[in-house]
């Protein structure tokens, strides 16, 4: 079966929006409630585990979860599944040299900034954090996903950023 026997076979099971052409379709997976629910099971057992706690903390915890699954098809991570999940998914993906350091990852949790100007000045904020003054340091900045039929606000075009303007003696970026 090649690739695009394959792409297409998903197209139509996992991503069965995608074809109604919004941005956010093809971009959010499709899950079941009872995928949605094994997946967060299995991802609070692995928190859990990796840090220690105790059975009633467990049972507590997951019980807001489910509650949360059932009346909105979601949950919010708390910041510290937060960190752990984005320290995991670091240490998993295997063409990166850096994630040997993955327990060193620091995780700005920024979810709770929604205004575009707010998030060009974490993301300058990041990048500076990051640069370190020549120290480079492993950092992610987490911002709100895109839930239900939302998509980020774009209020100008990605070449009005700072970050994209070229200056005097600043290399231009290709991007």
């Amino acid at each position: 079966m090649g690739p695009d026997v394959i792409r297409g076979f998903l197209s139509r099971t996992r991503y069965a929006d995608a074809a109604s052409g919004s941005p956010l379709a093809r971009r959010l997976r499709r899950l079941s409630a009872a995928e949605r629910k094994e997946e967060a099971r299995a991802f609070l057992g692995a928190f859990h585990d990796a840090n220690g706690t105790g059975p009633d903390a467990r049972r507590t915890r997951w019980a807001e979860v489910r509650h949360q699954l059932k009346r909105s098809g979601s949950y919010v991570h708390t910041p510290e599944e937060l960190a752990y999940g984005a320290r995991l998914a670091w240490r998993n993906t295997g063409r990166c040299i850096g994630r040997l350091f993955w327990e060193s990852l620091d995780v700005v949790d920024c979810r709770h900034i929604t205004e575009p100007d707010a998030m060009q000045a974490q993301i300058l904020r990041h990048l500076s954090d990051a640069f370190s003054g020549g120290r480079i340091r492993s950092v992610i900045s987490i911002f709100a996903p895109a839930t239900g039929s939302t998509l980020p606000r774009l209020d100008r075009k990605p070449t009005d950023c700072a970050i994209c303007l070229p200056s005097a003696g600043r290399r231009q970026n290709s991007w």
